[in-house]
């Protein structure tokens, strides 16, 4: 069969991958991890597959839909953005009319939580994927409406099949080089990268966070080599991994770092992962496999708010492994939320504060937002801090308005509040100074690239 895998074209960047999707905040972009886990399913399959990242390729609809229509597919695997998804479902209906006997099936983050809407209410999707690490694109494709994972219409009625998450995790090495890899851009530097998936799912309990329905799964290390040995094979030096906590089990990720070292191929990478699982013996050990930057969620600097969403981490623990990355050369960017029912002027102030105290690189400042499957929207359909809608809404955490209003400060505040942290973190003579002193070209340019557009909000306001 003839399958596309297709990322569609708006008029921002979007993620729309891995079942976390928002907004570019800047020009970074990386391979939808979703289309490259199915890829290597599909070209293992035999059938001829082809990537179409309309999204970082700046592709028009009009030509978008011109290019699919020449493929001819026999099966589409279309991505839907949490914040984007009225234009998304418009543009697989577009597909549909231009290739009528192609099958099509959809899938991200928002879909998760509604795909009995999706299907019900727009006849041309014939297929939610709920689990993008299975093996069932092609059996779909060729006829096959049993499969455990995939969300169907049946007598005109939606079937809704959640997904299990009870398979090891395991694919074979994803086709990178379909993808546009000169295209997309790091955040850390300029080098040519692509992403690879190590590990899915969390063992942890946040509760602004969807991740917490995804129990924790992990390759074989002996099958992530395999990928990176082909990754290598492509000429490529540099990696972001897209686990979302790559130090979930410590003993494997020395497992993993140590059989990077003995392999001889030096990659450059960068990873996410919890502040609170990393020590001095294991970060030594990271940069010696190729670690160069970690990203790490510290949310808030109020151990309250810590507290009432269960991060299960406090802020001692969090500023020693910052710190702990600084003194080791691994450079670091901290996440911090912005707005959660609870949070105060004051509290936002001490998030401020923290984040000059880690000494991070790189801060990156979200508006909180009530994502699908999490008890924080629960909460705030419950205390009537959003209004509760009959289809689905457009969700956001970066630039757009905060979706969420409480006693304590108002969408408007938070807004407010936004820009200063930003203001204050990033105006700093000396924070700028360090960034412009302590790194290479190729660093300056990722710096740049994903600087500009901050600069740009901070001082054009939302």
């Amino acid at each position: 069969m003839k399958i596309a895998l297709i990322n569609p074209p708006f008029e921002k960047l979007v993620f729309r991958c891995g079942y976390c999707s928002n907004f570019a905040k800047s020009n970074y972009y990386w391979p939808p991890i979703d289309l490259l886990v199915q890829s290597g399913f599909l070209q293992q399959g035999g059938h001829e597959v082809a990537v179409f990242d309309f999204n970082v390729m700046r592709t028009s609809r009009e030509k978008a839909v011109e290019n699919v229509r020449d493929f001819a597919p026999d099966g589409m695997f279309v991505l839907i953005g949490s914040g984007s998804w009225k234009s998304d479902i418009a543009f697989v209906e577009q597909l549909k009319q231009v290739v009528p006997r192609s099958r099509v099936v959809v899938g991200g983050a928002v879909l998760l939580y509604s795909s009995a809407d999706f299907i019900d209410r727009f006849p041309f999707v014939d297929g939610v994927l709920m689990d993008f690490t299975q093996d069932v694109l092609a059996s779909f494709f060729g006829g096959d409406d049993g499969i455990p994972c995939m969300s169907v219409r049946e007598g005109g009625k939606p079937v809704v099949r959640t997904p299990q998450w009870d398979h090891k995790l395991s694919f074979p090495p994803g086709r990178h080089e379909l993808f546009p890899l000169d295209r997309y851009r790091n955040p850390h530097n300029d080098k040519r990268f692509t992403v690879l998936l190590t590990s899915f799912g969390c063992q942890y309990s946040c509760t602004f966070c969807n991740a917490t329905d995804i129990p924790f799964r992990y390759r074989d290390v002996d099958e992530v080599m395999e990928e990176l040995r082909y990754v290598y094979s492509l000429g490529i030096r540099e990696i972001k991994f897209r686990d979302l906590n790559f130090v979930s089990k410590v003993s494997r990720t020395r497992e993993l770092c140590e059989a990077l070292i003995v392999s001889g191929m030096k990659f450059g990478w960068h990873a996410t992962t919890r502040a609170d699982t990393l020590n001095e013996d294991l970060l030594l050990l990271m940069k010696r496999a190729g670690c160069h930057s970690l990203h790490m969620g510290v949310e808030s600097g109020s151990e309250e708010l810590l507290q009432r969403y269960e991060k299960r981490s406090d802020l001692k623990r969090i500023k020693a492994s910052f710190l702990l990355c600084k003194k080791i050369g691994i450079r670091t960017l901290g996440t911090f939320i912005i707005g959660l029912p609870g949070e105060t002027p004051v509290s936002i102030q001490k998030t401020i504060v923290f984040a000059k105290e880690l000494k991070c690189d790189v801060a990156s400042f979200n508006i909180a937002t009530a994502l699908y499957g999490t008890e924080l929207r629960r909460e705030c359909l419950e205390k009537g801090y959003i209004e509760k809608t009959d289809g689905v809404d457009e969700l956001d955490t970066c630039f757009k308005a905060s979706v969420i209003g409480t006693p304590q400060l108002s969408p408007e505040e938070v807004r407010v509040w936004h820009r200063r942290a930003m203001m204050s973190f990033y105006l700093r003579p000396g924070y700028i100074w360090n960034q412009l002193t302590n790194r290479n070209f190729s660093e300056l340019a990722g710096l740049a690239r994903m600087g500009m557009p901050v600069l740009r909000e901070i001082f054009g306001g939302h």
